[in-house]
C-alpha cells in the first residue's frame, strides 16, 4: 500500500510505502523508497516520530491518515483522538480569605 507524506513547512508530497502497524501502539511504519530504515508516524495525530517538545517535520497525507486508522481499527489497534481539555472555570475559594485593612492614614 503507498502512502502519501507532506512536509509541514513548503507542502513538498513524496510517495512511501506502508509496511506494516508499529508493535507499540498506534504507530504506522512506512519506508521511503531509496532512504534506509523505517519512519515511524502516528495514528493519532499523523506526524513522523520526533524528540519530546519539537514539531513533526513530515506528516501523512489526511486521506491515508484516515485509511490508516481504519486497518487499525480492524487489527484491533487503539488510536482515539486526544480529548480537547474543557476551559478552566474558576471556582470558590475552600477557606476563606482573611480581608485585612490597612491604615492608609494614622
Amino acid at each position: 500500500m503507498n502512502v502519501t507524506i507532506i512536509n509541514n513547512g513548503s507542502g513538498l508530497k513524496k510517495a512511501c510505502v506502508f509496511v506494516d502497524l508499529g508493535s507499540r501502539g498506534a504507530w504506522a511504519e512506512v519506508r521511503y523508497p531509496g532512504a534506509a530504515g523505517l519512519f515511524s508516524f502516528s495514528l493519532v495525530h499523523g506526524g513522523i516520530e520526533c524528540k519530546r517538545n519539537e514539531h513533526p517535520l513530515w506528516r501523512l497525507a489526511d486521506a491515508d491518515l484516515i485509511a490508516l486508522r481504519e486497518l487499525a481499527k480492524c487489527k484491533g489497534v487503539k488510536c482515539s483522538q486526544p480529548k480537547k481539555q474543557k476551559p478552566h472555570r474558576p471556582t470558590r475559594p475552600k477557606t476563606p480569605t482573611v480581608q485585612r485593612q490597612l491604615e492608609m492614614f494614622k
